[in-house]
């Protein structure tokens, strides 16, 4: 049951990658840093404050503890402002944050699939 599971979700991760990111990308990207831009923030907020509603986005709920929490939300965040100065660098465009937000999804979908399915880190 759990090599259907794990090998059933190992399928789907590219899908999950492929729409994930481009959904994403549209509303954190183009729609948030958009709207900044349109409200005369700066191109520092632009990138900071979707960074970090995508970093929120992804965090889940307290109920593993704020560090764990933590432990999501702020790598997360980061990225999402790397995604959003490599969007403002690409003249706005979002082919490129799609593509590695895409590639991002499909390497780590799989692990976190499998780490939530086998509920170990890979500790013996």
């Amino acid at each position: 049951m759990l090599r259907f599971m794990f090998g059933k979700r190992l399928i789907i991760s590219p899908e999950l990658g492929i729409t994930a990111g481009f959904c994403e990308e549209v509303l954190f990207r183009s729609f948030l840093m958009t709207e900044f831009a349109n409200a005369g923030y700066g191109k520092v907020m632009q990138v900071l404050m979707p960074g970090v509603a995508f970093g929120l986005a992804h965090a889940g709920y307290l109920n593993q503890g704020l560090l764990p929490w933590l432990g999501i939300m702020l790598p997360t965040a980061f990225l999402g402002m790397m995604w959003g100065i490599a969007y403002l660098l690409g003249r706005r465009s979002l082919l490129p944050v799609v593509v590695a937000h895409f590639l991002n999804d499909a390497t780590a979908l799989p692990w976190i699939a499998f780490f939530m399915v086998t509920g170990s880190l890979g500790r013996t």
